[in-house]
């Protein structure tokens, strides 16, 4: 393991190892901004049927500090969305090939992630035990 002991006295040094490193603003409005942009997703539902147009659904966590009617819509929009995820998810298994046995109800998007997996492994002839 020649090279494995060569790897750890190179960052020991420090040789190898980049002095100007990016710095990450961590004032508190950066931090604000990244930690909103990683609570949020934003998912877009076309349909082409009518006219092209597309919905916008915002989905983020509630906030106590807004009215109850966009309290509201922001729930249906979070469940909207949920939904769209979830039928989504049905339909990449089946369009893979997954037999519906495989198949978990729509509301288990991970098991049925983990469904795709284990069926895309087996016809790959690799077993991935995780």
């Amino acid at each position: 393991m020649k090279g494995h002991s060569n790897h750890h006295n190179i960052q020991e040094s420090g040789e190898g190892i980049p002095s100007s490193t990016p710095q990450i603003p961590m004032d508190q409005d950066s931090v604000s901004l990244r930690l909103n942009h990683a609570t949020y997703a934003i998912v877009y539902e076309s349909n082409s049927r009518r006219n092209g147009s597309v919905v916008k659904y915002v989905l983020g966590p509630p906030s106590s500090s807004i009215d109850l009617e966009v309290q509201r819509q922001q729930e249906e929009h979070f469940t909207i969305g949920l939904k769209l995820l979830q039928n989504d998810i049905i339909a990449l298994c089946i369009q893979a090939g997954v037999p519906v046995q495989m198949l978990w109800p729509a509301e288990a998007p991970l098991l049925n992630l983990n469904s795709l997996r284990l069926y895309v492994s087996g016809l790959l002839g690799q077993t991935h035990e995780v």
